[in-house]
């Protein structure tokens, strides 16, 4: 059977588009006003991709802002992929992780069983097969 790594590549301002849609959706009615915001990517001491979202009020000041972690991220970047119609394979294993300064939809498909782990900031797949792909990818696009 093939082996298939798909990685979907979003910009900062893609995710921050995302989470103001969502923002917008879940609280209709609310207006931002002159309230701006930025997302930093960052990655978490365990590997996983933290997103931190800051408020720019008038006047410059800044007000920091929740956290979100690599499992809410997963599940944002899953609800932009299917209110976008991009398609995802239901059995690809899926993660969220950084490449270079965008965030990327990582999925899998028939590759070794066990979950990627983290080395040296890069996440890593069991599979050996995928190790080229892996080590090609972070020569594009580097590691964050």
């Amino acid at each position: 059977m093939p082996k298939e790594i798909r990685y979907l590549l979003f910009s900062a301002e893609e995710v921050l588009a995302a989470l103001l849609h969502e923002a917008a959706e879940a609280t209709p009615g609310v207006g931002l006003g002159a309230v701006s915001f930025s997302v930093q990517m960052a990655t978490g001491l365990d590997g996983g991709v933290v997103l931190r979202i800051a408020r720019r009020l008038p006047g410059g000041t800044r007000r920091p802002a929740p956290e979100m972690a690599s499992a809410e991220v997963l599940a944002l970047l899953l609800r932009l992929c299917k209110r976008s119609r991009i398609p995802l394979p239901l059995r690809g294993v899926k993660r969220v992780e950084l490449l270079g300064t965008c965030l990327a939809l990582a999925v899998t498909l028939n590759a070794a069983p066990g979950d990627p782990r983290p080395v040296r900031g890069a996440m890593r797949h069991g599979d050996p097969d995928l190790a080229t792909l892996e080590r090609q990818m972070e020569e594009t696009y580097g590691r964050v």
